[in-house]
Parts: structure tokens; C-alpha cells; sequence
């Protein structure tokens, strides 16, 4: 959304609507079931992510615009507790990408 605009990240969602709909949530989300609860479908997620998104940049700007910049930020917020398979293989993805980077403060 960053890169592309909000507009046109809902216009990607909105072509892939029949897709996303078919998707359920467990399939993509988990089994939380708060989320379970909110969201039936990945169409609905991403469009309201889309929202959120959207909003946050509208209010607050752009947050980062590079990894050394989002750096900061990951270590404040993004690393997560959870140790499922999926999340443990992510935290390794994510760790490959910021390794050696330093934190760019100013964006």
C-alpha cells in the first residue's frame, strides 16, 4: 500500500474478491477466535486492513520507507511471542532480513 497507493491496493483486493472469499479464515489466520469471530473470510480481512492501513498513513504519514528505517520499529512492536511453526518460521525470515542492518532513524 505504501509503494502503490491505498487506492490501488483496494482495487487489487476488489479483483480478487471471489477469490479471497472463498478463503477461510482458518486458512490464512489461524485458529484465533477472536479473529475467527470478526472476519469470515480474507476478502474482508484485506479489506479492512486496506482501511486501517489507509487511515494510519492519512493521520500519521508514512512510518518507514526502507528496512533500516522499519528496523526501529520491529524491535519496538513487530516481534512477536507466539511459537507456532508458522510464526517461528517467520521470526527466522524476518531475523535473515534485518541481519546487519543498522537503524536509520530520520526517514
Amino acid at each position: 500500500m505504501k509503494t502503490v497507493a491505498v487506492d490501488s491496493a483496494a482495487m487489487w483486493v476488489e479483483d480478487r474478491k471471489e477469490l479471497l472469499s472463498n478463503m477461510s479464515e482458518k486458512q490464512v489466520i489461524g485458529d484465533d477466535p477472536l479473529l475467527n469471530a470478526v472476519y469470515y473470510n480474507m476478502y474482508l480481512v484485506c479489506k479492512e486492513k486496506n482501511k486501517e492501513v489507509g487511515e494510519n498513513l492519512t493521520n500519521e504519514g508514512v512510518m518507514y520507507s526502507d528496512f533500516e528505517s522499519a528496523l526501529s520499529y520491529y524491535l519496538k512492536y513487530g516481534i512477536m511471542k507466539e511459537e507456532t511453526p508458522e510464526i517461528l518460521e517467520f521470526k527466522d525470515i524476518i531475523d535473515f532480513l534485518y541481519l546487519g542492518r543498522k537503524i536509520k532513524e530520520d526517514i
